[in-house]
Parts: structure tokens; sequence; C-alpha cells
């Protein structure tokens, strides 16, 4: 495997595998990035907004453009996902995408709580189309130049959601309950046959996986746990509806990292931590939060359960991190202003 602009590739991929076995090399994986000093040239956007997030010359000119002036210091890698936002699959089931520069979104498209188990990825639509299309133009441009990675897969209670509306499909919780664990079953499915689709087009490529969070394997990791929709609900409810969702898909692939976003997720930690095939956790704190070192005592307690730890934390804080977490299964993200200061975190990291 060669990716260019990665001098320490050897040793970078071997602390990230053994990060998977909870094991250390030296130090834990730091993951940071900073300008290498190249100037970036400006890259002619197409007129509409739906245009810049599908259009594949514009998307990897852009790509190639952001490696080219960005210098990878540690372990972290040039890695791109294809994408077309978080409401990907609801595209894929039938819904419309509407865009936004940074994100996207659907409006409520299953009017019956009964239809929720019936949904399919229509191979014949335009998401579907749109996004393997990207998928193919990313795995042959990025031969030696980018890791390609799993799409955002806001699969489970988020995709349900958004079919029905976030009020209605609160209010199926109470009046539906069968519908919904059909439609969360159906889910399940929708999840593992996305994965095994983009794993049968990237696996072969011999470059290993990622997704849109940072961080590799060279077998199959995906993110788990897209929920933001189960922080309106009890820890009662999440075991009855949700829990076992994320059990199947632990169970699917051989590497995870469960995305437990704020603090109203936290009232899940201890039934996601029981997931015996859950690889590791990655804890946002959420905007207006605090800094990364403020959650010490909820990152020792997963990192207490068994469980790998991904984190992102300014330069500032990783002193501290690195005195009070264990290096072992443990991935900070990071970014610095140059190649230089990129470098210094590292080696301090390396002295302790």
């Amino acid at each position: 495997m060669q990716l260019e602009g990665k001098d320490n590739l050897d040793q970078a991929l071997a602390r990230h595998r053994a990060y998977w076995r909870r094991e250390v090399i030296g130090r834990p994986v730091l993951w940071i990035t900073a300008p290498n000093g190249e100037k970036r040239r400006e890259i002619p956007a197409p007129p509409t907004i739906k245009e810049r997030w599908t259009d594949p010359d514009y998307v990897f000119d852009c790509v190639r453009e952001w490696t080219r002036t960005t210098y990878f210091a540690g372990d972290a890698l040039p890695t791109y996902e294809p994408k077309l936002g978080p409401s990907v699959v609801n595209g894929w089931t039938g819904a419309e995408i509407v865009y936004a520069e940074d994100t996207s979104w659907v409006h409520p498209y299953v009017a019956d709580v009964e239809k929720l188990g019936e949904l399919r990825i229509d191979r014949a639509g335009e998401a579907w189309r749109l996004y393997t299309r990207l998928l193919e133009r990313s795995v042959a441009d990025g031969r030696g130049r980018w890791v390609t990675g799993y799409p955002d897969l806001h699969t489970g209670s988020d995709a349900l959601s958004a079919a029905r509306g976030p009020e209605q499909f609160a209010v199926d919780l109470i009046e539906s309950p069968e519908a919904v664990r059909r439609g969360m079953a159906r889910m399940t499915a929708l999840w593992k046959e996305a994965v095994d689709e983009v794993g049968r087009r990237v696996l072969p490529e011999g470059q290993g996986t990622a997704n849109w969070m940072s961080g590799w394997s060279d077998r199959r990791f995906v993110v788990v746990g897209q929920n933001d929709f189960t922080c309106m609900v009890s820890p009662e409810m999440y075991r009855e509806f949700f829990l076992e969702d994320n059990v199947e898909c632990c169970r699917h692939v051989e590497h995870t990292l469960y995305h437990l976003d704020g603090p109203g997720a936290l009232v899940h930690l201890e039934a996601i931590l029981g997931i015996r095939e859950l690889g590791g956790v990655q804890w946002v704190p959420g905007a207006g939060n605090g800094p990364m070192t403020k959650w010490i005592p909820v990152l020792q307690r997963i990192q207490a359960a068994g469980k790998n730890l991904h984190i992102s934390a300014s330069a500032a804080e990783l002193p501290q991190l690195l005195r009070e977490l264990r290096p072992e299964g443990l991935l900070i993200h990071s970014s610095a202003k140059s190649r230089r200061e990129a470098d210094e975190l590292v080696r301090a990291a390396e002295r302790g």
C-alpha cells in the first residue's frame, strides 16, 4: 500500500492495527493535520449547491487539491468518503434530498407508519446512482492518493425519524411500537446491505477502509450509533427499540466505533458499553459543552469498560489528555497551524 505524501506510512499503519488490538506502539494514535505550505488553488464551483455535492469532476478536483496542500502528521492518512450528506439513506429509500452548503436533509416522506418495514434501496433512483458514481470515481482516482471510506450511514432511529418527521416518530413509538420494530429491523438490513456493497467496491483495492471519522483499518471499519434521535428517549426505550440494531451492526463488521454525540446521549452509555462486539466509542461533547478535558471522567469510564476511545481535541489539551488517559486503544484527532507545529505535537507525545 502506498499513499502520496505519507513518508512514515508503514509505522502509521502498524500503530492503527495495534489500536484495534488495544495495544500501543510507543504512544497513542495521533491523527494530526496541518497546512503543508503549498498554496491551495481555487476550484471554480458549479452554479448550484446540488452540483457542488454531485459533480464528480468538481468534487474530486477539490479532494485532490486538499490532499496536495495538507500535511498528514503522526498517524493521519488522506481519506475521503463519497457522500450526499447525513440524509443519504433516506435518499436511497425514496426521499428527495435537499442540499445545503454543509449538510443535507429530507422532508417526511412515509405517510403510513406500517410502511417503515417495507423501505428498500431504490437502485434505479437518483440518490443511489449519484452516490455509486462518486464511490466508483473515488476508488479509481484515489489509488495511491487516499483511502476511500464508508458513507455517513444514518440508518436506525435517525432514518425513521426523518422518514416520518421527529414529532410523528415520537408518537409512533407509543402508538405503533410493532411497526417501529419492523422499521428498525429493516434499517438494520439496509445498513448491512450498504456496507456490503461499499466493501465489495473498496476492499479489493488493498488500501483498507475509513469513514467520515478519522481512523483506518485494513478490514471493515464503520461508524455505528448515528442515532441523534435517541437523545429524546429514555434508557428503557433505547434498549427496547434501538439497542439491537447497534448490536447487529457490530456483529456484521470487524471494526466499529459508536458515535456518541452530546450530553443527552450519555444516558445510554451503560447500554452502549455493554455491547460486547463494539470496538469503541467516539465521544463528541457538542457545541457549547466545553473542551474535551472537561469530560475526562466520561473518557476514563469508556476506557475502563475495555473499549477503544476516539476523541478530537485542541493542541493545547493534548498534554493533559495524554497524562490522564491510557494510551492503549486511544486515538486523538487534532490540527495544527503548520507542519512544524504538527511534528512537535507528535514528538512531545513520544517524549511523554
